[in-house]
Parts: structure tokens; sequence; C-alpha cells
């Protein structure tokens, strides 16, 4: 094997962290970065075989999942990299014996599936033989109880290329035959699988050894040889018959010794092989195989049942007759308490399948035990929606003709009703519940079962009017009227209904039909009929419905909402009578105008004249006119606009009767953006969950009710420095607003706000609202009107943020305006970015300081009484903040940065970035202007010196403070960094490196 360059673990784990992403540049960057063919599959089995390597593992399970990338051209490369591949496996695999079998295992299987990938049979049939050679000689040690883990994988991977590529082992079946007798260990489920694999590809396919029979070949097991040619379509020969009845009789002796997972495959093959050959072999095997097998049906293993079902479907003969001891199992399997209840609901699926042929016998028999699949009340969920779907499946059979007499008692509504006790909870829980689901779920399958066999919208209707159907819907009219919290739920019932097949939409119609007649006059007048409006939203939706009725009751409700007038019911009339209205209009857009001129007319004429609403009035008084001015076809034309011809313009006017056209996205027309740039554009904040000692900084808090210990004059023993900087602190910190009580300190962002005239196609907006939202710690943003926004020019708007902590992140933006032709735009704009250097502000000043220099001489004792304070971790003393309502605490840390870089680049940098917060330099001279807390200040720095120590200052607010100690010099500077704000220190770094 070639040598190739190694990669360090470190390069490993980033390499396979890139392909396990999906992100195809990023494989293509390590693809590109080994150009070389086969390059990465060379390193990868290099470092496999190396004795010190940690990762094998791991790099052996990326060959497995990405090893058909790493071979970029098959057809050219498929020689070189499986014989590199069988090289190592076999390199690997004669390791000393006390080596790690795992890794060999995992090996051949990684082999085995970039075999199967590359198509290495076809493309280098050569090194393919000697890969399938290396793993058979792997399995051809029986009982060698070491590796009897080894030699079963080794056999799964030979059934895997079987499987891929049939027939490749029919001239070693002799040799397997042989093997599968011979093996001892637990081992023999692979021996065996892997035999009945092949026989069945050789029966599949008709390709028996080209030298003997079937179990009598010749040919030595190794050198193998892949077979150059396949033989098909010719028929077995008796030798060969016979050879496959022995194998069969030996493999139906053998499940015992096999695990449920290989029974069951096991099963599948034989099936495949009965049926391929039931000509020449008979149906005496499909017998053997019901007499082997069907007592698994009694067990409590999902697979085994699963494969003895399969056994049944595929061969229908041989069970003929036991259809009932099936169903009666499966129904107990569904009963059992113990079993998980996944099998408990596949067994209730199966059932269904068992009994879906539409033989009479399958059909009574299922009706007869209909009284066994009622839920039970304690039934899970799932479990009870299952019973509830084979109580349907009755249902239906009861309504397709011949068995309806059979059982006495039982009926599709009786089933319907008593099946639905186990969720009558669903009465007084939300109407979202499952409960709830289930119930319209079920009377779905009834409802369909009920009409089931109609193949025309006459048969259809015949059916509607049977007892069955007429009660469900009964059932239905019922539970919306109980229920007024059901009524969303009908309604997205029946629209289930309209969006489904020609029998639902049928189906549907005639449900509004029946609510047109039943429910509208069951209807009380009250002030919450308007729950039912979706409802009568949907019979003014259907056409085939006469509408009179519909108005009838709509009038009513106008009446009497007429009379119930009071000081506040205004919003309430205006609310109810444009849902009035709404109805109307659909009703105008579905009915032809003469269907509803008369009652739609009455209705309007009383609405425009006595209805207590001035907007629904007027409304209502346009509906009248345009009902009765303009024709039928250009009346639902100006309502309903969306289904004009195409050539036919929408009309331009906006306004309560016309449908608004649609406008581009916000985000394409308005655009806010920073007036300055973010010297770094973090795109991540920090945010870390609270825990013992390590959660966000000490908060502001109320003080403590004074104790002998706490009160202000009690004795207490300080050295004259600490007092010193306990009053410079006291000081400093009754500057600072106390935001729970106050108005917090602010922070201004200037912005821009600008209009893309041509992607709006207007010359500008009016009544522009910015809205803010923050889903960072920056407090109450205020809203932001623009009464003017024009194409040409650009407004200037300030984002005033109220920090509650000093951390980055995105503010949200949300534009409302009016356009130049009454449309409204409303939507989300591109967020704006906040950085950490935003939150810089000058530290607010004692309001009787006010000169300059006695500014910059308070900023130089409050640096180092503040460097002092964060010294230690621990606060042991509180001071109180503005207003005397709240106390704030010193909890310092401290950090290092080396930048590389310093001399005038970095005073240059600092001067521009930094000169505002600046209180000393040392080693230079300074041009320091302070006036006011108000007033901006300014600094110069001269770095004449071989180093300048340069003391900088920063308020963060609400109440925090960074301080930089930053020692310049000509080849590097070393940054000392105090706060009490330790979560801003994930952000100092990265702004420092961006000052260079």
């Amino acid at each position: 094997m070639e040598k190739a360059t190694s990669l360090t673990p470190q390069e490993w784990e980033a390499l396979i962290e890139d392909f396990q992403s999906g992100d195809s540049s990023r494989q293509l960057h390590w693809l590109s970065k080994h150009s070389a063919p086969l390059s990465l599959l060379q390193i990868a089995l290099a470092s496999i075989l190396r004795r010190d390597f940690p990762l094998k593992s791991l790099v052996v399970l990326y060959l497995e999942e990405f090893g058909h990338l790493l071979i970029r051209s098959p057809a050219e490369d498929a020689a070189q990299a499986l014989s590199s591949l069988s090289e190592a496996l076999d390199m690997l695999l004669r390791a000393p014996a006390d080596s790690s079998n795992a890794l060999k295992e995992q090996m051949m299987v990684a082999v085995t599936s970039i075999a199967i990938a590359i198509d290495g049979l076809d493309h280098a049939p050569r090194q393919f033989s000697a890969v399938v050679e290396t793993l058979l000689v792997v399995a051809n040690r029986p009982n060698h109880s070491p590796d009897r883990q080894t030699r079963s994988i080794a056999c799964d991977c030979l059934r895997e290329l079987e499987e891929a590529f049939p027939c490749l082992l029919s001239e070693t079946s002799s040799h397997l035959w042989n093997l599968c007798q011979s093996e001892r260990t637990h081992a023999v489920q692979s021996y065996v699988l892997l035999l009945t694999a092949v026989v069945r590809n050789i029966v599949r396919h008709s390709n028996p050894p080209t030298v003997g029979g079937i179990l009598s070949t010749s040919l030595p097991l190794v050198p193998f040889n892949a077979p150059e040619e396949k033989k098909s379509g010719l028929a077995l020969s008796d030798e060969n018959l016979r050879d496959v009845k022995k194998v069969m009789a030996f493999l139906l002796e053998r499940p015992m010794i096999l695990t449920p997972m290989g029974i069951a495959q096991l099963i599948f093959m034989l099936i495949r092989v009965v049926v391929e050959e039931e000509a020449q072999i008979g149906a005496a095997a499909a017998v053997l195989l019901k007499v082997q097998f069907s007592g698994l049906l009694s067990s409590y293993h999902p697979m085994l049942c699963h494969a003895v079902l399969t056994l049944c479907s595929r061969l229908p003969d041989a069970f003929s007759g036991d259809d009932l001891e099936i169903a009666r199992r499966l129904t107990v399997l569904s009963k059992e308490t113990q079993q998980p209840l996944v099998f408990r609901v596949l067994a209730l699926h199966w059932l269904l399948g068992v009994v879906a042929s539409p033989t009479a016998d399958k059909n009574a028999l299922l009706i007869s035990m209909a009284a066994s699949f009622y839920p039970d009340l304690f039934d899970p969920l799932a479990l009870k929606a299952a019973k509830l779907d084979v109580l349907a499946w009755v249902a239906a059979s009861l309504e397709s003709g011949e068995q309806k007499e059979q059982v006495p008692g039982v009926s599709p509504v009786k089933l319907y009703q008593d099946g639905l006790v186990c969720v009558s909870a669903f009465k007084w829980l939300p109407p979202w519940s499952t409960e709830t689901l289930i119930v319209f779920r079920t009377l779905h399958k009834f409802l369909i079962g009920a009409v089931s066999g109609s193949d025309s919208e006459e048969s259809l209707l015949v059916r509607a009017e049977s007892t069955t159907f007429c009660s469900l819907q009964g059932m239905l009219i019922d539970m919306v009227l109980e229920n007024r919290e059901l009524v969303p739920v009908a309604a997205a019932f029946l629209d289930r209904l309209k969006n489904g097949s020609q029998m639902e939409v049928l189906l549907g119609e005639r449900l509004l039909q029946a609510m047109d007649e039943s429910l509208l006059p069951k209807l009380e007048l009250d002030l919450t009929t308007s729950a039912y409006f979706s409802i009568l939203e949907r019979i003014a939706e259907n056409n085939k419905i006469p509408p009179r009725s519909l108005l009838e009751f709509l009038l009513k409700y106008m009446a009497f909402l007429s009379k119930k007038r009071g000081p506040d019911s205004g919003p309430r009339l205006w609310t109810k009578g444009s849902q009035v209205l709404r109805i109307c209009r659909t009703l105008m857009t579905t009915h032809q105008s003469t269907r509803i001129f008369n009652p739609l007319s009455r209705l309007l004429s009383f609405t425009c004249q006595c209805y207590p609403d001035l907007e629904v009035r007027d409304n209502a008084r346009i509906y009248l006119r345009m009902l009765i001015c303009i024709p039928g076809k250009k009346l639902r034309q100006l309502l309903n606009p969306g289904e004009q011809p195409p050539a036919v313009a929408p009309p331009p006017q906006s306004g309560f009767f016309y449908e608004k056209p649609s406008l581009p996205s916000p985000s394409s027309i308005v655009c806010l953006q920073r007036s300055t740039p973010l010297l770094l554009n973090q795109s991540w904040s920090l945010a870390i969950r609270e825990m013992d000692g390590y959660g966000s900084p000490e908060p502001i808090k109320d003080p403590p009710h004074p104790t002998a210990e706490t009160r202000a004059d009690a004795p207490r023993v300080v050295d004259s420095k600490a007092a010193e900087i306990l009053k410079i602190l006291r000081r400093h910190f009754s500057c600072i607003p106390d935001y729970r009580h106050m108005k917090g300190l602010k922070v201004e962002i200037p912005c821009v706000l600008s209009l893309n005239a041509e992607a709006l196609g207007q010359p500008a907006l009016f009544a522009v609202v910015l809205t803010f939202s923050s889903s960072a710690a920056h407090g109450p943003i205020p809203c932001r009107r623009v009464p003017f926004l024009h194409g040409a020019r650009r407004s200037a708007v300030a984002l005033e943020l109220e920090p509650r902590e000093p951390a980055p992140g995105p503010v949200s933006v949300a534009v409302r305006a009016n356009a130049a032709d009454g449309l409204l735009l409303s939507g989300q704009l591109d967020s704006v970015p906040v950085g950490f250097e935003d939150m810089f502000q000058k530290v607010p000043l004692p309001e009787e300081i006010s000169g300059a220099e006695e500014a910059r001489l308070y900023l130089l004792e409050l640096f180092k009484a503040l460097w002092e304070a964060c010294s230690s971790a621990r606060p042991s003393e509180t001071f109180p903040l503005k207003g005397a309502k709240g106390v704030a605490a010193v909890q310092g840390t401290e950090s290092v940065k080396l930048l590389d870089g310093g001399g005038g680049g970095l005073v240059d940098a600092v001067r521009r970035r930094l000169a505002p917060f600046i209180v000393s330099v040392e080693g230079g001279t300074l041009l320091l202007e302070y006036r006011t807390a108000e007033e901006s200040g300014d600094a110069e720095i001269d770095g004449g010196g071989s180093s300048v120590v340069v003391l900088v200052l920063i308020f963060l607010p609400p109440r925090f403070h960074l301080l930089f100690r930053m020692e310049v010099s000509d080849s590097s500077t070393l940054v000392r960094i105090r706060t009490d704000n330790w979560q801003c220190l994930a952000y100092v770094d990265e702004f420092l490196e961006s000052l260079l």
C-alpha cells in the first residue's frame, strides 16, 4: 500500500465533522486539499494500521459512511481502491489475537459497504474477488470459539454481498452447507442465513453451480473467483431440486437456535423459495412452513407475529380455514395490558389486514366479534383510536348489505355511540384536545363507511337517506348545539370533506344541507350565536343549498341585535354586524342575484335603516345599491376580482368592497441601516443559564432592613485607603439611576431610513411607524414615526435602547405605512445589528463637577478605585443607586490579552475608537478635554516614549464598568482587563483584535 501523508487526530476530528455536516462545500474543502486520486482513502487506511493512532474506530466508521465519496471515479479507481482495502483488511485480520476484534469487525463492514457502493464486481472483478476471499477465509473456521463473533460478522458481510450481487456465492453453496452443519456456537445463525440467501438466489435466478449440484460441488472454497456470467431462465435439474428440498428440511429444523429477527429473516427468504418453485416443489412445502411456524403467532414478539402474518398473506391456500384462530389471537393480543402499546396497536392493524379480504366469512367473523373491540376506559388514546377504527370497519361491513341480520343488537349507530363512551371527556376538554380529534376522526370513518360503495351522486343520495347516515349527521348537529366550543372543529371537519375525494365532497354537501335544515331552526338568538358563523359561512359558500332559510335567520339575528343596544355595546355591535355583512358578501359572490334578491334586499334594507352601528349601516347601504344596480355577473367580478379573466385588470380603487392588490415584501421596499458601521460584526451573543455561583452578575437589589449589625452608624474598622475607595465608589454609584424605579441610561444608535421607490412603484410612503423588539436584554424600545418618506432622500431615525445587560444582539424591526394609493404596507424589515461597542458610554459625572480638569482628576480617581474593587470576585460592600431605592455590588473579574501589534498603529486605533474613554496616559503626552457629562470628550496620545501605558474607563449600562490598562510597546501590546460584568469578557477579545 502506498505511503500517504498522515493527519493528526485533531485534523481527523475536524474532517469527520465537516463530512457529517452534510455541507458539500465543507466536504469539497478536504477533497480539493487532497486532490490526488484515493489520497484520503490511503491516508485513512494508513492511520488505521498505525499502532499509536487513537481514533481507529472513528476513522473506520467514517470509511463506512463516506468511503464511496473518496473514490471519485469508480470505473477508473475501483481496482486500486479495492486492492488497498483488501490489503488493509488482511493485515488487520492477521494482527495478534489480543488485538481488538471489534475493530476487525468494523473494518469488514466498512470494506463490504464500499465494495457494494462502487459496484466492485463490474468495475474490478479480480480485486472484488480478493475481498470476498478474505471474508470466506474468516468464515471457514467453524467452532473456533475466540473469534466466533468475528466469523458471524464475516457471514453477515457475505450475505450482504450476495443480496447486492445475486448468485455471487452459488459455487460455494456446498461448503456453506458443511459449515452450517459443523458450527456449534451462536454464530450458526449467520451461517444459516447466509446459506438460505444463497439457495434462495439460486432458485430465484435458476443459476445452480456450474460443477456438480448445489450440495456436491468439487471446487475448493478458496481461491475464490467471481462468476463471469449468470445463467437465468433455465429450470433446475432434478438433482438440484432434491438438494433444495434437503436444504429446506435442514433449515426447518433450525428455528429454535435462531433469534426472533433471525427467524423472521429466515421465513421471508423461505417464502420466496416456495413461491418461486411452487410448481416443482409442490404445495407440501407451503404446508410444512405453516406447520413449522404458525405456532409463533402465540409468542409475544412483534417480529415473529409479523413474520407469521406475512407467511399467511403470501401462502393463503396453506392457511385456509385458520382465519378465525388468527383473528382471535390478534384480538387477545390487543387486550394484553402488560404488552407494549405499539404491539397492541399493531395487532389491531394486522387484524384489519387479515380481514380485508371481501369474502363473506371474514366479514361475518369480525362482525360477530364486534363486542370485543369496544375501548376500555383506561386504554391509551392511541389504542382507543385503533379500536374505533375496527368498529368503523365493522359498521362499513354492516352497511355493505349481506351481514345486517347476522348479529342481533349490532348496528352502526350503536357501535358509534357505545364506542365514543371511552372518549366522552371531549365534552368538557378544550376543542384542540386529542379526545376531540379522535371523536371527529371516528365520525369521518363511520360516515364514509355509511356511504361506501356509492359510485355516483345518485347512489350516494340514496345511501344518504339511510337510517345510519341520518342518525350520524343528527349526532353531529346535536354535538355542535350542545358544545359551542366544537364549532371550529366541526368547520375544519367540513373543510376536510370539501378538499377530499369526490365522494367526500358530496358527503360534505349533504351534511351542510342537513345543517341548513336542522341546525338553523334550533339556534337560539343570543349574544353567543355568532360562534356558529363559521358554519354559516360554509353554508353560504355552497351554491347548491337554497339561501332563503339562512337569510331569514340572519334577519332575525340583526333585529335581535338592534334591540340589545347599550352604553358598552358599540364594539360588539360593530363586530357582529360586520360578520353578518361578510356572510352577505359570500352569498352575493356564490349565488345568482335572482335567487337571493328578495331575502337579501330585505336584510340589507333593515340593516341600513335600523342597525345601531353607523359604519355597518353605511356598508349595508352600499351593498344594497350594488345588489340593485349591478348585474349579477359583474357584481361577482367586483366582489371577487381574483376570479376575473386575465385580460380584465382589477379596479384601481381600494376600499371596503375591493380586494387589496398584493405589495412586494416590505424588506425589499424599506431599508433601515446604521449610520456608522460596526467595528466588529458579531452574529452571536452569550446566554448562560444561571447555576450556583456561575449565573449572571449580582443584580440590583433593594437595601436590606437595618439591623444591629448593618446600621449605618455601626462601628467598622477599615484603613484609610479602603475608606477613600468606598467614598469614591459611593459617590459614583449615586449618579447611576435605578432603572427599576426611574428611567435608565439610554443608548442611542443613529440609523438611516430609505425607500426603494422603483420596487414600490410609488414615489413615497406616508405615516411610517417603526416598532422594535429584541431577544437581547435591551429594555423597552420606543417606536419611531416618520410622517413622510420619499424615495429621493433619506430620513434619520435614532434607535433608543435602555439596556438591562451590556450584550449585543439584533433588533427586529416591523413597519406599517400607507402608500399613495391608500394601500397598507405591513411586515418585517431586516434586523438592525447592535454591537458590543454600542454599549460603550461615558461615565456619568456628579452634578458638582463642571470643569475639564476637575473631571479628569475625578475619572482618574474613579479608575483607581474601580481597579481595586474589581480585583475581588466576592462583593463585600453594596452601594446605593440614584434615588436610594436600590443597591448594587461590585463583583470583579480580570483577564489579560496580548496583541501582536503596537507603536503608532495601535495608538492611532485607540485614539479613533476609545478617545472619549481615556482617563490617563503614562509615558507619553495626553490632550484630554472632558467638559460635562453631556458634552463629548476628546483625547490625543503621543507615543513618543519607548512604552506608553493607557488607562481606559468605559461605562456599560445599566451599571457596569470595563477597565483597560494598555501597556503599548513597539512590537506588542499587553492589555490588562478588569470588569464587574464577567460575561462581557466573551466579547472583549474580538473587540481588541479588531482594533489592529
